[in-house]
């Protein structure tokens, strides 16, 4: 009798201790650690997303389009989501035209619930990666500047930044209207990664369109014999101007000399900042 007397005290105290243990690890984690696992809760279950304004377009005096915002497609990611970095970044890689180290590096991150993977790619290739159905992966739509006529008055026109600000020409100077004002997101997750929250907290308001003076086959053509000036007499650079002589209109060409010394060659997209 006194044997299990005995026994029944040990399990007593035994689970005494392991409640009392259980007591303190709870206090230890809602008062001292509380602030940190809330902080790290918020970064892994919010966001604030950006919903970028489709940019104007720039055209020319009858309507054809010199730079234009075409549909893209943001891909983001949820690390702590992602079972298998390394076999997802493999996967990824090609598509995305990123190193595999890269990827692994932003799917690992354990201090913060949201990272981008790629930015602005064709919604061809990202509807590639969405077949592969990769758990903790966002598709977030978006805006790629393009411009259809490639180098054509480029030193007029200019180029925007990875942000879809304007860095140089009328991109530049224009800013303001094209951009237009970009909205906010915001974005709450419940454990498994699910939306259980979206709420738009600002309203996106897309960038007015800009119709210039320019002719693009007068330009075209002013390009052009900058071109041949440049074959046969060699010059360090040329500018030509082409005027309405009534109107006053414009149209601006200029050539500069290629690094080879071959002649004379029309500025292409990455000379678009140089003006």
């Amino acid at each position: 009798m006194r044997l299990i007397q005995r026994r029944i005290g040990f399990l007593f105290a035994v689970f005494l201790s392991l409640l009392l243990l259980g007591g303190a690890k709870a206090a230890w984690l809602g008062v001292v650690k509380a602030g940190s696992l809330k902080r790290a809760a918020a970064t892994q279950q919010k966001a604030d997303i950006t919903v970028p304004a489709r940019r104007g377009a720039i055209m020319d005096r009858d309507g054809i389009e010199l730079a234009v915002s075409q549909p893209a497609v943001t891909i983001a990611a949820t690390p702590y989501l992602v079972k298998d970095p390394a076999g997802v970044s493999s996967r990824l890689a090609p598509l995305l035209d990123r190193r595999e180290e890269d990827l692994i590096k932003q799917l690992t991150r354990r201090d913060t619930g949201f990272v981008y993977l790629a930015r602005r790619i064709p919604p061809r290739r990202a509807r590639r990666v969405q077949r592969m159905k990769i758990e903790g992966l966002e598709f977030i739509p978006e805006f790629k500047r393009m411009y259809p006529r490639d180098w054509m008055a480029s030193q007029l026109i200019g180029v925007t930044g990875a942000d879809n600000q304007g860095l140089a020409g009328l991109e530049f100077s224009l800013d303001k209207e094209l951009h237009g004002q970009d909205g906010e997101r915001k974005l709450t997750k419940d454990a498994l990664g699910d939306t259980i929250d979206l709420r738009e907290t600002k309203r996106t308001v897309p960038g007015s369109d800009v119709r210039l003076t320019v002719d693009a086959a007068i330009q075209d053509r002013a390009e052009e014999v900058l071109a041949q000036v440049g074959e046969e007499y060699k010059p360090k650079g040329a500018t030509a101007i082409v005027m309405h002589p009534r109107a006053g209109e414009l149209a601006t060409g200029r050539r500069q000399q290629s690094r080879r010394g071959a002649g004379l060659r029309a500025p292409g997209p990455r000379d678009r900042r140089h003006l």
